[in-house]
């Protein structure tokens, strides 16, 4: 780690950008990722009664019963599927095949091939309500 503070705003908001870059790249190789609500934020929507726990987090004077009726601040994020590479565990080691070779890895530092050269991996929708 690097102590930041004798660049300037703009040399880290620079910086920023390229691993903000970077963690998109990942993101997108990996997971298919969509809005948990399709509504703009600052809308006004309603929670209805059955919603799901893990969807809203409901801020405020809250109440009475639902259902509740507040502006959105935020469309909150989910992924709808899950792309991993498959690892395979041989003798206390971690192999993670690649097209041309294998790799290594200590089972607490498992290596996840690129999706694009991996020969095979895990792709799988999540149920609703999961979020591994």
């Amino acid at each position: 780690m690097e102590d930041v503070t004798s660049y300037t705003d703009a040399q880290v908001g620079a910086a920023a950008r390229v691993v903000h870059q970077g963690c998109l790249a990942v993101l997108r190789d990996y997971f298919a990722i969509e809005p948990m609500c399709t509504e703009a934020e600052g809308s006004s929507i309603t929670v209805p009664a059955q919603h799901a726990a893990d969807q809203f987090r409901l801020t405020g004077n809250l109440g009475g019963a639902a259902p509740f009726t507040g502006t959105l601040v935020h469309k909150g994020w989910k992924a709808t599927t899950v792309k991993l590479p498959r690892l395979l565990v041989e003798a206390g080691q971690i192999l993670s095949q690649t097209k041309n070779k294998k790799r290594l890895a200590t089972p607490s530092v498992p290596c996840f091939p690129h999706p694009r050269h991996a020969e095979s991996s895990l792709s799988r929708p999540l149920a609703p309500g999961r979020s591994d």
